[in-house]
């Protein structure tokens, strides 16, 4: 085995500081998601490559995307994904974080500055941003950049990412699991709102005893399963029901990729318009939408030459149709809102 000492958290927040004026937007990001929560009257929109690994090329699109979040905002609240991590069924490559370039071997010591200081300029673009948490112990050197979590299909029965979402100061999403399993990350809604003793660090990275508050802004994302989609309205109210059971009243999140696509690129599209569709007919139990979105369509091996443009790993939707179903999504809450 091979050790390597790392940064502790607060020591990398010490040499990339989140500046006095962006604490304030994390914050108010923040609010406005706990808002939609309680009340969606606007559409949650979680946009962006399937994982971040090319400078340039993210704040190229991290800049696409704060223009017409801007144009859009009276009906819609955009948030980037900047997913860092990757889960590996079986191996290939873990993410940004771990191995930020390609050419080089993996270097997390490496992968964590330039993460962080990547995570600041996109802050700074004016754009909320969205994690997945596959390393708990990750979140600790970003929870104070991130506006909305989620906890993924192969963890969501984890009681350690349970634990360590209940100490989130953020919104955070669950979604079901591989096999379609929609109870589960209902419980671990329960779970995550209650207080929790657990085995952490603490910011100086010494290994500690930790106690959660709890967080009560929890909810569910349906991102179909390996067999059978479930971004049907049937398959929310169902989702809704069983919510409900638990006395949970979250509305809930569609993932238009993974198992509603199968992996389908141009699925996305069909399954965001769909969607769409049902906010009309069940405007409170609809939170909003995730679309897997870059600059170029589809997807490449990574391995070099990189197109920096495309993403390495689940195939993406293309700028232009991605701005194109945003304004679209504007036009047609934008119809509903002048009529109510």
């Amino acid at each position: 085995m091979i050790t390597l000492s790392l940064p502790s958290p607060a020591e990398l927040k010490a040499r990339l500081p989140l500046p006095p004026d962006l604490q304030g937007k994390v914050k108010s990001f923040r609010l406005s998601i706990q808002k939609l929560l309680h009340n969606p009257q606007k559409l949650l929109l979680i946009v962006g490559p399937c994982s971040l690994y090319d400078e340039a090329a993210t704040l190229e699109y991290a800049h696409k995307l704060k223009e017409v979040s801007d144009k859009i905002a009276s009906s819609c609240f955009v948030v980037m994904r900047a997913y860092l991590e990757k889960p590996r069924t079986l191996s290939g490559w873990k993410g940004f974080l771990y191995q930020s370039d390609l050419s080089q071997a993996p270097d997390l010591a490496r992968g964590l500055f330039l993460a962080r200081q990547l995570l600041l300029q996109l802050t700074a673009a004016g754009l909320p941003l969205a994690m997945e948490f596959v390393n708990p112990l990750s979140a600790y050197y970003f929870d104070d950049l991130i506006s909305w979590g989620c906890i993924g299909a192969r963890t969501s029965a984890s009681q350690i990412h349970r634990q360590i979402a209940s100490s989130f100061s953020f919104p955070i999403g669950f979604k079901n699991s591989v096999d379609g399993n929609m109870q589960l990350p209902i419980q671990a809604m329960v779970s995550a709102s209650l207080s929790h003793s657990y085995l952490g660090i603490s910011q100086e990275g010494k290994v500690t005893a930790l106690t959660s508050s709890g967080n009560p802004h929890t909810h569910l994302i349906l991102r179909g399963s390996d067999t059978s989609t479930n971004y049907d309205l049937d398959s929310i109210k169902k989702a809704f029901h069983y919510e409900t059971l638990y006395h949970k009243h979250s509305p809930i999140l569609v993932d238009c990729s993974h198992g509603n696509s199968k992996k389908n690129l141009s699925q996305q599209k069909e399954v965001f318009l769909e969607v769409l569709d049902y906010k009309n007919k069940a405007p409170h139990l609809l939170l909003g939408l995730m679309l897997e979105s870059f600059l170029e369509a589809g997807s490449q091996k990574p391995s070099p030459p990189l197109n920096p443009r495309r993403s390495l790993t689940d195939p993406c939707l293309d700028w232009d149709t991605t701005e194109a179903l945003l304004l679209y999504a504007h036009e047609a809450l934008s119809c509903t809102l002048a009529s109510s």
